[in-house]
């Protein structure tokens, strides 16, 4: 599912580019309170800087991040949806805003677990951190749910038949 990769970007010198056409513009460090600094001070001794944990957080997080697109899907409309590299491709401008949260989540998991902050580092506030994680979860499936609706919406009700009208009603 490479052409998510790098699609929600990291503002920063040294950046990974995106090379699948347009990114998102959308950036984790931008667009949600999360400083480089702060993903720099999660690097544990095999990451070393922000770019490599946000590697390792895109690498994770995309994975989960099909997993529970298929399942929102599921629970949306009765149906599995098969994800694969075509239709994430083309969906991938109606489901941003779900994976940049998603990953934020995601991030968040990387500083609630990881051996380089403790409750003797400066500045760290493990009840923040899960604060963050639990808004930035519900703000994913709000976003998962709309995406999957206006992707249902654009593929002429093709996946859902008339359950479509049914969702744009719940809460």
């Amino acid at each position: 599912m490479e052409c998510l990769k790098n699609y929600i970007q990291i503002e920063g010198c040294e950046a990974p580019p995106y090379e699948y056409g347009e990114p998102s513009g959308l950036f984790i460090n931008v667009d949600l309170p999360i400083s480089l600094q702060e993903i720099d001070s999660f690097a544990d001794g095999e990451q070393l800087t922000f770019i490599q944990v946000w590697e390792e957080v895109q690498n994770r997080g995309i994975k989960k991040f099909i997993n529970r697109l298929r399942a929102g899907h599921t629970e949306l409309f009765g149906s599995c949806l098969t994800v694969d590299q075509e239709w994430l491709c083309d969906n991938k401008e109606s489901i941003k805003y779900a994976l940049l949260y998603f990953l934020g989540v995601e991030l968040m998991i990387e500083k609630l677990y990881t051996i380089r902050i403790n409750r003797f580092t400066r500045g760290f506030d493990r009840t923040r951190a899960q604060e963050m994680r639990d808004e930035f979860q519900a703000e994913f499936i709000n976003y998962l749910k709309s995406g999957l609706v206006e992707i249902g919406k654009t593929n002429n009700n093709q996946q859902g038949g008339d359950i479509y009208s049914l969702v744009e009603v719940l809460p």
